[in-house]
């Protein structure tokens, strides 16, 4: 990202990063035959799902003068990058795609606190921070699945 983006941007590309992150648990998936790896890429993707999902709603949802307010610094955060600079692999476990999907919801949770940090208006604040806490939720949730897929 860079400078002078508007709200609508940095919520356009949170949901393209869903989307992108959705696609790459699919991509593992189809590399993949073991069981329990396959159901916790199946839980990913669906998680993926739901948030994007989620930021639609909320682009949707939002009032324009909220969605075309100007961000001075906007996140620099690049997830997708980070995306990218990760290979698709058969022989992951699902230790391997817990450490995976904890890394991109850190890095998602990262870029709506800089968001939200970046946000002058107390209404936006609370918008990135909640996008932020979600986030982190679901990395729990993520925790307790993979728990139950070790079972």
């Amino acid at each position: 990202m860079h400078n002078f983006e508007q709200v609508r941007d940095v919520l356009q590309y949170g949901k393209s990063v869903h989307t992108d992150l959705r696609n790459f648990y699919d991509s593992l998936k189809a590399s993949n035959d073991q069981p329990e790896v396959m159901m916790l890429l199946d839980y990913l993707s669906s998680h993926e799902k739901r948030l994007e999902d989620t930021m639609h709603r909320l682009e949707q949802e939002s009032r324009p003068p909220i969605l075309e307010t100007w961000m001075q610094y906007a996140p620099v955060m690049d997830v997708k990058k980070l995306i990218r600079s990760k290979s698709v692999r058969s022989d992951l476990s699902v230790n391997d795609v817990v450490s995976l999907a904890e890394e991109f919801d850190d890095a998602v949770v990262g870029l709506y606190r800089e968001a939200a940090t970046e946000c002058e208006i107390p209404r936006l604040q609370e918008v990135f921070n909640n996008l932020a806490k979600l986030q982190a939720t679901e990395k729990g949730q993520l925790s307790r699945a993979a728990l139950f897929e070790d079972m």
